[in-house]
């Protein structure tokens, strides 16, 4: 994962340059977008494999995504296990529903400015309109998760409060 984020990030970034200010990009530019393309994937490798270390290990973290996504529970869940996580995923998504539109708002904001200040680059703007729609579909997104999640946490809550027979 690490690989594949540092070739995005290279090829972003240098494409960016070469896309905004083709006189300025050369090799110095392009190594620098490899280390910071090297370090972004690092840096968010380690981010993913500690949310997925947060979320019971990669296959953990998969299957409570694939059940949000799905509305139902895998058989075989333990729900001593899955319901603190399922709580998790609760609080983590009512918190981007006002922390998603103030990033993007703060990203947006950026891109409106580098845009003033340079008004010959049509980059700065398409990336602006980009962090406003991102700003606007994120809470939407985690509003539409959150019954779902409330759902799983119900059916969890009932198996584990079921008598044993």
């Amino acid at each position: 994962m690490a690989a594949i984020l540092a070739i995005l990030w290279t090829a972003g970034t240098y494409g960016i340059q070469v896309a905004i200010r083709p006189d300025r990009a050369g090799w110095v530019w392009l190594a620098g977008s490899l280390a910071g393309g090297v370090l972004y994937g690092v840096c968010m490798a380690l981010v993913v494999r500690n949310l997925q270390k947060k979320y019971g290990g990669r296959d953990t973290a998969a299957a409570i995504e694939k059940a949000i996504k799905k509305g139902r529970l895998p058989e075989g869940v333990q729900p001593d296990v899955w319901l603190p996580l399922l709580e998790r995923k609760r609080r983590s998504d009512r918190f981007l529903t006002w922390a998603g539109p103030v990033e993007f708002g703060l990203f947006a904001a950026l891109e409106l400015y580098l845009g003033i200040t340079e008004p010959g680059v049509w980059f700065w703007w398409l990336a602006a309109a980009a962090f406003v729609c991102f700003g606007i579909w994120t809470p939407f997104w985690a509003l539409r998760r959150r019954p779902k999640i409330d759902a799983l946490i119900a059916s969890l809550t009932q198996k584990h409060s079921m008598p044993p027979l």
